[in-house]
């Protein structure tokens, strides 16, 4: 029992990256994790003429560090189970057919209490009799500690319970996208035991940030001598070096909050994606994608039924549709457009257009999403009213390639750069583009719509939440950031991420305030198309859009930041629709958003309260200009007499 609970002590070490100062090094049975390899110099006695002796060397592998949210709140961790095993006497003189009759009746046994078939082959079992028998033969099955007190009893001679780590993931569905799993580097080989063979299956990072930062998570492996007699008694089991615990990586999620999205998704859709984001520091709070899968059943291995459901699944749950899908932006995509033409004095903030219920670009006509005409209408109540018309005019005036170009400064048709795996970069078409694949150049009808958010260009729902944070922030886009820090064991930082601009916007103010009127409308005024996006406890803006996603198929967007006055947060949701279903950003993805943000908004009034970290920063900066421009002054002002 002692051994156990020295190991159940690696499983979820106190790394809070809050607090850093308590946290202690986490243990292994027998000895305790250090900082440095603890050489040993074990007996070597000579084995050769006795039949069980033997003297081994292993390999422990080391605990992976711990993946956690930026308040601590653990996501991936490694937890204590039990492998059932056979662990075969010495027999003497036996055949094959006594080793293999003797294996077969507790391998009965096994099958008994596990419900499952354990094959293993004749051949198997008298190999491992013949060249491994000092060391158990494990079953795949894991056993809890509470199964193991209860099973324990009834074991016949020969089977013993093994006690090792596996990777655990105590969230299981929330942000499996991100966080990945650990796949098995392999089974262990038959034949003769080997130096530095290890003790159970060791794994790596597959998918997600498990394989990203697989090399900081990995630890550094242990080595145990062993030295058995000729009963097969142990007579020395010690370390010649001590396994050290990987590092821990903090990201910049809220737990909680991811969770509260993915349960808003869950209750409201049957597929889709809502992002959260800083709009000064660029940190990812929530990035939800919905369905979701369990990622514990990777572990220790993902049986091909439960693998082949995964895949087979309709809703492909094994695919993030925050960061991984792309779909055409739609009506969201006029915020991009609506700043452009402002900057670039293509039209005025209070120069209206007439708004009837189509326009004929060449021989065909693109309708307004109502059949009623708008009338004369501004840039504000053209984004309220999400007025195609408007946008279909103001963008060929424009011309594709200035509000394309605007697009790309906010991020659109490029990766973030955010340690995803499978991450898509979007599409943002040129003239070459659709001359590629179209095998003509860029038409007003391309434009008219590309203007709304339609035609050749695809984003996710990161992508687009990134712009509208720099919409909100008005000034720069932010570097995104989903990393905040690498820890070790002991809690000290050996890595940190800190706020960066990715670009500078160069948009007036007078084009980022329209903007903001206009989507302060969306939701807030009579004719809105948002106004379900509304909640009590901040002002908020909001963008939003429908578009034909595949044949038969629509999907919804509701996208913006908050509070309007002083911008802290942009969001984006997206709702895919099933086929036939008719759906609207109005209808289906602002009640989303309004679900998930009521329902942390407590929290957010706390967040939005606090100092944006770049502020901290740019303050530091100053002060430090500051103190340098005085003491270059004060070396001026001294007077040298070169005389």
């Amino acid at each position: 029992m002692k051994r156990l609970l020295t190991l159940l002590s690696i499983i979820s070490p106190a790394l809070l990256y809050a607090q850093p100062a308590e946290v202690s090094v986490p243990t292994l049975p027998e000895a305790a994790i250090e900082e440095e390899a603890v050489p040993k110099d074990p007996s070597q006695a000579s084995v050769d003429t006795l039949t069980n002796a033997r003297t081994m060397t292993l390999s422990m592998p080391a605990p992976r560090g711990v993946i956690m949210d930026r308040y601590g709140d653990v996501y991936a961790n490694n937890k204590l189970v039990n492998q059932l095993c056979i662990k075969f006497p010495e027999f003497g003189k036996v055949t094959d057919e006594e080793i293999i009759a003797w294996a077969r009746e507790r391998i009965t046994q096994v099958d008994s209490l596990t419900d499952k078939e354990w094959k293993v082959s004749d051949k198997k079992l008298v190999s491992h009799y013949r060249y491994r028998r000092w060391l158990p033969l494990a079953n795949n099955e894991l056993f809890q500690e509470s199964s193991v007190k209860r099973v324990k009893k009834s074991l016949m001679e020969g089977l013993i319970f093994q006690p090792i780590y596996v990777r655990n993931y105590p969230k299981a569905r929330s942000a499996c996208h991100i966080v990945g799993y650990v796949r098995s580097t392999g089974k262990l080989q038959d034949g003769p035991i080997y130096y530095g063979e290890p003790m159970w299956e060791s794994t790596y990072g597959k998918e997600g940030l498990e394989q990203i930062y697989d090399k900081e998570l990995s630890g550094q492996d242990g080595l145990k001598h062993i030295l058995t007699d000729n009963e097969g008694n142990v007579l020395v089991d010690e370390f010649v070096q001590r396994p050290k615990i990987g590092n821990s990586v903090v990201l910049t999620l809220n737990a909680k909050w991811q969770k509260k999205a993915e349960i808003a998704l869950a209750r409201r859709a049957r597929r889709g994606a809502l992002v959260l984001l800083d709009v000064q520091t660029g940190e990812v709070l929530t990035l939800a994608s919905y369905p979701n899968y369990d990622i514990n059943s990777w572990i220790p291995r993902i049986s091909q039924e439960t693998y082949s459901k995964l895949q087979n699944d309709k809703n492909a749950p094994m695919y993030s549709r925050a960061f991984r899908a792309t779909y055409p932006p739609a009506s969201t995509f006029k915020a991009i457009v609506a700043a452009s033409v402002l900057n670039n004095e293509v039209v005025g903030p209070y120069q209206t257009i007439n708004c009837p219920p189509y326009v004929t670009i060449g021989n065909k006509k693109f309708h307004n999403h109502s059949k009623y005409p708008d009338g004369h209408i501004n840039v504000a109540k053209a984004l309220a009213r999400s007025n195609n018309c408007w946008f279909y005019k103001v963008g060929i005036q424009a011309g594709a390639e200035s509000f394309l170009a605007t697009a790309q400064q906010v991020g659109f048709g490029t990766k973030t750069g955010l340690p995803l795996f499978h991450e898509s970069g979007g599409n943002i078409p040129d003239n070459q583009y659709m001359i590629d694949n179209y095998g003509r150049p860029m038409t007003d009808g391309d434009t008219a719509n590309l203007s709304i958010g339609q035609g050749a260009i695809l984003a996710t729902p990161l992508q687009v939440a990134q712009g509208m944070a720099a919409i909100g922030n008005g000034k720069f886009l932010p570097k995104l950031r989903l990393l905040k820090q690498i820890q070790r064991p002991n809690g000290d930082v050996i890595f940190a991420t800190s706020p960066e601009v990715r670009n500078e916007l160069n948009l007036s103010k007078e084009a980022i305030d329209n903007v903001n009127k206009g989507m302060y409308q969306v939701i807030h005024a009579s004719y809105g198309t948002g106004k379900k996006g509304a909640v009590g406890f901040t002002t908020m803006t909001g963008k939003t859009g429908t578009a034909q996603w595949v044949q038969g198929k629509e999907l919804a967007w509701f996208a913006g930041f908050f509070p309007r006055s002083n911008p802290r947060l942009a969001y984006a949701v997206l709702y895919e629709g099933g086929k036939g279903e008719s759906v609207s950003g109005g209808g289906k993805a602002a009640p989303i958003a309004n679900s998930f943000l009521n329902s942390i908004s407590g929290d957010l009034r706390s967040y939005m309260s606090t100092t944006p970290e770049n502020k901290i920063l740019d303050r530091i900066k100053a002060e430090a200009i500051k103190t340098a421009e005085e003491n270059e002054n004060a070396a001026k002002a001294v007077v040298v007499d070169e005389d």
